[in-house]
């Protein structure tokens, strides 16, 4: 008689998808990490079950009922804890910048469906204004640096910002410095 591997029995999961696995008693073992990080593991007596429990809990995972927020309730959320955390004038500075400039153009969006074209869009409007792109580069740093956080303090998968890049700094050469 042939012994099968263990391999072939289980089927391969995706990466943060959880494991099943047969046990040597006939139950059924499923493993799963939250995003807090804890790992879980739990028994049960048939597959079916085993797959049912792992997919409500992968569900539940899904949607923190935080990302429900707007970017304009978490941003002033997010100033409002951080301000103990920099220098008074820097929040003077926060306080001008997300009052002016990213609150109209950003505070209705709903946290979780933010995007990069959203941002290109947000910057493209900020150049018509017109302002200058060491402020257009501010204003990324503001709403990357609150969102980051919010990936830090697990409200979102991922910071949707990561991607955009902020108008890049012009050199000036001598030639064109003023005479």
């Amino acid at each position: 008689m042939t012994q099968r591997s263990r391999r072939n029995t289980t089927k391969r999961r995706s990466r943060n998808e959880g494991s099943i696995q047969p046990t040597q008693n006939g139950t059924w073992r499923v493993w799963v990490t939250l995003s807090s990080g804890r790992r879980i593991n739990i028994t049960f007596p048939t597959r079916t079950e085993a797959r049912d429990w792992l997919q409500q809990k992968l569900s539940e995972e899904e949607q923190p009922p935080q990302a429900e927020l707007t970017f304009g309730e978490y941003i002033l959320e997010w100033l409002e804890n951080h301000s103990s955390q920099i220098k008074e004038s820097t929040q003077c500075d926060y306080e001008i910048i997300i009052n002016k400039h990213i609150l109209p153009g950003l505070s209705h969006v709903v946290l979780n469906t933010l995007h990069r074209s959203l941002f290109d869009r947000f910057y493209t409007n900020l150049r018509k204004i017109p302002i200058g792109d060491t402020q257009i580069r501010y204003n990324h740093r503001i709403i990357h640096k609150a969102l980051q956080d919010a990936v830090n303090d697990r409200i979102l998968p991922y910071n949707p910002s990561d991607g955009e890049k902020a108008p890049k700094k012009k050199k000036i050469t001598a030639h064109q410095l003023p005479s």
